[in-house]
């Protein structure tokens, strides 16, 4: 174990020598370096701090490019418009510089102001007739109200006229109805005597039997017809035909009255739709006849084609344009023809 110690610090001791001798040869050769280096600059580079100075000369400076090519606009436009009309007048040339907002041409809108004068002739018509239908229908409408109106008191007189008749006719079918009550059982009581007396005479029974049958249905005759007396006695008091008459009229007149109520307020709800449809046509032929005026205000705002930006081709005379919207095409300022401002 000692002599192991004794190994492992001589092997420690040898590394650390070795390690000296490596640092001072790298510092040597650094050392050999420099001093040869310095050896090499020459002493006046040393003294002046390496700055070198020159005069200030004035000269000429050329500098150009030349080349060879063609100079043309970057942005074109060809002028259009979707109104299909001939262009009337071309107010430019080719070449010429022309800024937004400038007509470059018009458009002969002849046709067309005559097509919105003939509109405007046939919608005055048509106005004048949808007013004359929209008085008639409210005419009609106050006159079928009015008519209801009317109807409405004839039928509160009607049903007033009956109210007072049915307390008359009520009292009156209250004092008849006992005599009716017993009319009714004793014309019963006959039509039973009858029979009896038909049954025994089919029969074929003695005499006495159908004798007493007889008399039976005499009697119960007499009870039936002194019964009818005294019911027509009951009506005759109480007025009851007459007023059975007046009533039965009074419903009548009652539920006439009230048809006709109805009929009427039908021909209101016809005449106040009439109206409504009629205010609807005067509105929508008001509104087109707005559409006509600024119609004929157009001929005017599209009649000049604006140029622009860029080369702006114009079009032909006598030609029809297409493609634009009315009023022509606006830009920034530019050529004609393609052209190039310098």
């Amino acid at each position: 174990m000692k002599q192991h110690l004794q190994n492992l610090w001589k092997h420690r001791w040898l590394c650390r020598v070795l390690a000296l001798a490596v640092v001072l040869a790298v510092l040597g050769g650094a050392a050999f370096f420099w001093l040869r280096r310095r050896a090499a600059v020459p002493v006046d580079m040393l003294q002046s701090g390496l700055v070198r100075t020159t005069r200030l000369q004035k000269t000429s400076l050329d500098d150009a490019v030349t080349v060879t090519g063609t100079v043309q606009s970057g942005i074109t436009s060809t002028v259009t418009t979707d109104q299909k009309y001939a262009v009337k007048e071309i107010l430019v040339q080719v070449g010429d510089t022309v800024q937004e907002g400038d007509v470059i041409c018009t458009l002969d809108t002849s046709e067309l102001e005559e097509s919105i004068e003939k509109a405007r002739e046939n919608q005055t018509e048509q106005a004048q007739s949808a007013a004359s239908q929209v008085s008639s229908a409210s005419d009609s409408l106050n006159t079928a109200t009015a008519d209801a109106a009317a109807q409405e008191s004839v039928l509160a007189q009607a049903q007033a006229d009956l109210a007072a008749l049915e307390s008359g006719w009520q009292a009156a079918q209250s004092a008849v109805a006992p005599y009716e009550e017993v009319y009714n059982q004793a014309q019963a009581d006959c039509e039973a005597k009858g029979a009896a007396l038909t049954a025994l005479q089919a029969q074929g029974t003695d005499a006495a039997a159908i004798q007493t049958a007889r008399q039976e249905y005499d009697a119960a005759r007499e009870q039936a017809e002194s019964a009818r007396q005294r019911l027509e006695t009951a009506r005759q008091q109480c007025s009851y035909d007459s007023l059975q008459q007046q009533y039965q009229a009074a419903q009548q007149a009652v539920e006439q009255a009230r048809q006709q109520l109805d009929q009427l307020e039908e021909k209101v709800t016809q005449a106040s739709q009439q109206l409504e449809t009629s205010q609807d046509s005067a509105s929508v032929l008001e509104e087109t006849t707005d559409t006509t005026q600024q119609a004929q205000q157009m001929p005017g705002m599209m009649g000049g084609m604006m140029g622009g930006e860029g080369g702006a081709t114009p079009p032909d005379m006598g030609s029809e344009a297409g493609g634009a919207r009315p009023g022509g095409m606006e830009g920034g300022r530019g050529d004609m023809g393609g052209g190039m401002n310098g």
